[in-house]
């Protein structure tokens, strides 16, 4: 009799590594299921913005961002770089130097803590009213042309039409400045 009470839990054991392995199988396959269902989610996020400003909803992918949002950008980027006064320009260029890609950075601090120092002896305001944007995404350029002027001891001293490019780049669904820079014509 112990020999079948053996043999009865023996058979017992094996159906139940035969469901145990079953279900092993079952969680595997649900795993790898589920690592291959977030990958495809992950690469195809898009993020949704509606910034201040703008109507409608703007796209920013991993490599494409709407023309509103870049026009919007530029905007953003040259009301830093071109409107201020001497009591404004630090913070407004410290501001600015965060949307600058890490590349870029070191010129471009040099550069506007520069303009920083001689605004601040000079004593000199400018306003830049931007009248015509131009987006180039192939090139990842923005051209924006605009009237400027700059005033000394509340004085308009220069009024003049200029453009500037603004070269960028899209990592991480986020937009940095490459260069910035005064060009001749659109």
């Amino acid at each position: 009799m112990n020999y079948q009470k053996y043999l009865s839990i023996f058979d017992k054991v094996q159906a139940s590594n035969k469901v145990l392995t079953l279900i092993v199988i079952v969680i595997g396959t649900l795993v790898v299921f589920n690592i291959f269902a977030t990958l495809s989610i992950v690469t195809n996020e898009r993020i949704i913005l509606v910034p201040p400003g703008l109507q409608s909803q703007v796209q920013i992918s991993e490599s494409k961002v709407d023309e509103q949002y870049l026009i919007a950008y530029s905007r953003y980027i040259l009301g830093l770089l071109l409107n201020y006064t001497p009591i404004t320009i630090k913070s407004q260029y410290e501001e600015l130097l965060l949307q600058y890609d890490s590349s870029s950075y070191p010129p471009a601090r040099t550069v506007l803590f520069n303009l920083v120092d001689t605004s601040m002896t000079s004593g000199a305001s400018s306003t830049f009213m931007p009248q015509r944007f131009v987006v180039d995404q192939s090139k990842s350029i923005i051209k924006i042309q605009g009237g400027r002027k700059i005033y000394k001891d509340d004085r308009s001293s220069i009024n003049s039409m200029q453009v500037y490019q603004i070269s960028f780049k899209v990592y991480n669904s986020k937009v940095f400045i490459t260069e910035l820079k005064e060009v001749e014509g659109i």
